[in-house]
């Protein structure tokens, strides 16, 4: 949980990526990304995630995702299935390849491209079990 408002910052379909991104306040030295890499399917439920949760779906929650996403049983496994849970009780979800933290200097532009990640801070990154 990253205790913080985090907005969509970017999709590139052509791409498969999607980064939620929180802009550093007055008060705080840094900005996070979290960069979903490989998205095969997302239904973002909110515009701001505040607090950022991002859990691994249950066994159930993660065959709907599967089946959604049209994903084929051979490459199931290789699947991250994730639940983003709101304030307002509802949930957004993202099937991906794997999920990055990272963070960066309140005074880097905070740009989308891959060369962005370079310089920046890695925190973790979450792939398939």
């Amino acid at each position: 949980m990253i205790e913080r408002p985090f907005r969509l910052r970017h999709y590139m379909v052509s791409h498969t990526r999607l980064i939620l991104h929180s802009f550093a306040q007055p008060d705080e030295p840094e900005s996070f990304s979290v960069l979903f890499g490989g998205v095969q399917a997302m239904h973002l439920h909110t515009r701001v995630y505040h607090p950022l949760i991002i859990e691994e779906a249950d066994e159930a929650t993660r065959a709907g995702m599967l089946a959604f996403a049209a994903i084929p049983e051979r490459i199931q496994d290789r699947m991250l299935c994730l639940t983003l849970p709101d304030s307002q009780g509802g949930a957004g979800s993202i099937v991906c390849y794997f999920a990055s933290v990272f963070a960066r200097p309140r005074d880097q532009s905070g740009g989308v491209d891959a060369r962005a990640f370079d310089e920046a801070r890695h925190i973790r990154t979450i792939g398939p079990r």
